[in-house]
Order: C-alpha cells, then sequence, then structure tokens
C-alpha cells in the first residue's frame, strides 16, 4: 500500500450549539492520515448512484485508533484542498503492508 498522495484531514460537525444556534459546517480537525488513491469501480460507482449518491473519489487510510475512528457524514479534507463527506466507510487488510486499512468513499461537497 502506497499512501503517498497527501495527508487527509477529518472533522466532525458539532451537532447542536450551546446557544441554539447552527452549528459551523466543520468542527475541528480530529484526525490526520496520510491516504492513497483508489480505483473508482464501476460497480462501486453505479451501486452509489443506485442509492442516490455521488462516489468522487475513493482513498485509502491505514486503520486509526478507536478514539479517532471515521464516521459516515463526517468531512474530510484532502491535498488538494477540496471538502469531501464521507459516504461509505469499508474495513479491509492489506497484505502487502499487513496493516488493517479503511477505504473511505467520497462524495465532494
Amino acid at each position: 500500500m502506497i499512501l503517498d498522495a497527501g495527508i487527509a484531514r477529518f472533522s466532525r460537525a458539532p451537532d447542536v450549539e450551546p446557544d441554539g444556534r447552527l452549528p459551523p459546517q466543520d468542527g475541528p480537525v480530529y484526525h490526520s492520515a496520510w491516504y492513497g488513491i483508489r480505483t473508482v469501480s464501476f460497480r462501486r460507482f453505479f451501486e452509489a448512484r443506485q442509492a442516490g449518491q455521488r462516489v468522487d473519489t475513493v482513498i485509502r487510510v491505514l486503520q486509526p485508533a478507536p478514539e479517532y475512528m471515521m464516521q459516515a457524514d463526517d468531512t474530510c479534507t484532502l491535498s488538494d484542498n477540496h471538502r469531501y463527506k464521507i459516504v461509505q466507510i469499508q474495513p479491509t487488510r492489506d497484505e502487502e503492508a499487513g496493516e488493517d486499512a479503511l477505504d473511505l468513499t467520497l462524495e465532494r461537497m
């Protein structure tokens, strides 16, 4: 697994503000990780289309510790400074590196 595409920064918007105002779009960055770009397969692309979602890119990151685990609907900023929403998280094992990893399906915001 080659994780040389850059550093992904993950954030989660708070549910509500203490005073009842709308929360900001992004909360603070809770995790940063090196990532590699994966190929978006036709199957994944068309399954997302059928579910009413759009797949713009798929990245692979090493699986973080449980307290830094990503969730669907978290936001991710890649090294191109574009923001993406995490649509799907797929745990996998990179046999080459012998490490647990996550394939994250992203939709550009």
